[in-house]
């Protein structure tokens, strides 16, 4: 009921006019006091609509902002009141450090960057609320109904983004134009490609590994999955399409070679269903000397690198990459296209967002994820345990391959959903431990003495 009520305050909230607002606040932050979990999930499902903000007391916020800045306070609030089994405070691991490390990294960027203004937007959105959603869920999600909900939530968000997308091209007679692409909710294809994948990474994990008594999840995800696949076949990003394919894969060799077999068979024979359909433009076009984006990308990638050569160190600044590449940067034979904003690659862009230090700590973020992701996955724990382990590895492999060509971090929806992943990992990941050895020779006798001394 909680999850409920939040839910219909956070749609109030974004669809009602003039002061309806206040009610669905009210309504959101009521359902969080009394059950805290529910905060993360919510915000979770409104992240594909987090780019139709509502004017607020002369501010544009979006739904996913509103929901993040008032459950963090709902939530300490209901903590302080009541510690245990509704909040935990827990203790600091290596994540915790590496994610100071990406807090610093940021401040440092401060220092040399040249709009202040724009920076600290980005901070906000980028930074500092992503790591809230990640400690709103390290404090709340402490059961595995709360973890699953999660994940179940990522694929929620994803078939209804799916949806969103088929249905604006039939409202506007072109789901059968093949030269169309899929946008909303999103305001690019690209972009819609970029959380489709994730989210399709997600159900496919869930549908592999997430094999219960109950047969039905396993249907519910492979269903979830034919919905995610359809919107991200509309929207054309081949980066996407790229990044899923890397994730499917790598998933399906963790789940065996059978599985990792059909895996092969179906992709090629999508692929060639795809070859014979998309546009040639899509493909073919993409290599033009003149016209293609994937040539192109190699002069926005030169470009970033002389931006490197001159700041090594702190780099240009949280969103600094569009001025330094208009004021200079750009390579005479990139005129047609001057207002990119990042520079198409996960390396280069925290280097030059963030500074070598932001670079490395996101490095040893994602070799921690790896790392932990494959633990659990072959841990032999519970399907949970598998499912989170193998989602977070999916969700890695599309943040490493799409985001090597395109963004990978710096959108409020993909920064919020890889934090919640890591966040997932953390929680999940002390239970895959295997048990410390009893203690033996003289130390067990001390102990077994000092047992008999206390029981005379």
């Amino acid at each position: 009921m909680p999850l409920a009520i939040g839910a219909v305050g956070l749609l109030i909230f974004g669809l009602s006019p003039s002061a309806g607002w206040i009610v669905g606040l009210a309504l959101y932050i009521g359902a969080v006091a009394m059950r805290p979990w529910i905060a993360t999930p919510l915000i979770v499902a409104t992240l594909p609509f987090y780019l139709h903000p509502r004017a607020l007391l002369g501010q544009e916020i979006s739904a996913t902002e509103a929901a993040i800045l008032t459950a963090l306070p709902a939530v300490f609030a209901r903590g302080l009141v009541e510690r245990g089994p509704m909040v935990r405070f827990p203790r600091p691991t290596m994540v915790d450090w590496l994610a100071a490390g990406f807090v610093a990294a940021a401040l440092l960027s401060f220092l040399v960057t040249s709009y202040p203004r724009q920076s600290m937007r980005e901070l906000r959105w980028l930074v500092v609320e992503p790591l809230m959603v990640f400690y709103l869920a390290r404090c709340t999600l402490w059961s595995d109904r709360h973890c699953a909900t999660v994940l179940w939530t990522i694929v929620g968000a994803g078939v209804v983004a799916s949806v969103v997308g088929i249905a604006s091209l039939g409202a506007a007679g072109d789901l059968t134009r093949s030269s169309v692409r899929a946008t909303a909710p999103y305001l690019s294809p690209n972009h819609l490609g970029m959380f489709l994948s994730r989210a399709g990474a997600v159900a496919l994990a869930l549908a592999l590994f997430d094999a219960t008594r109950d047969r039905s999840r396993t249907w519910t995800a492979s269903a979830s999955l034919g919905v995610i696949a359809i919107g991200l076949v509309r929207t054309f990003s081949l980066g996407a399409w790229g990044g899923f394919l890397g994730a499917s894969l790598v998933l399906a060799a963790l789940r065996g070679r059978r599985a990792l077999g059909f895996a092969v068979v179906g992709l090629v024979l999508a692929g060639a269903v795809l070859l014979a359909t998309v546009p040639q433009d899509r493909i073919l076009g993409r290599w033009d000397p003149a016209s293609g984006t994937a040539l192109f990308r190699i002069d926005i990638w030169k470009a970033s690198l002389n931006m490197i050569a001159d700041h090594p160190v702190l780099g240009l600044g949280l969103d600094n990459f569009l001025y330094a590449y208009q004021g200079g940067y750009m390579l005479p034979e990139a005129w047609r296209e001057p207002n990119i904003s990042h520079p198409h690659n996960w390396v280069l862009d925290f280097w030059i967002q963030m500074g070598i230090l932001g670079l490395v700590v996101v490095g040893l973020l994602v070799i921690w994820c790896v790392r932990a992701s494959l633990l659990l996955v072959r841990s032999g724990g519970p399907p949970l345990d598998r499912a989170v382990g193998a989602a977070a590895l999916g969700v890695t492999a599309t943040f490493l391959l799409h985001g090597s060509v395109d963004n990978s971090y710096f959108l409020v929806d993909l920064a919020t959903l890889w934090w919640v992943m890591v966040a997932l990992l953390v929680i999940r990941y002390p239970q895959s431990e295997p048990p410390r050895p009893a203690a033996s020779g003289p130390t067990m006798q001390r102990s077994a003495t000092m047992e008999e001394s206390r029981a005379s």
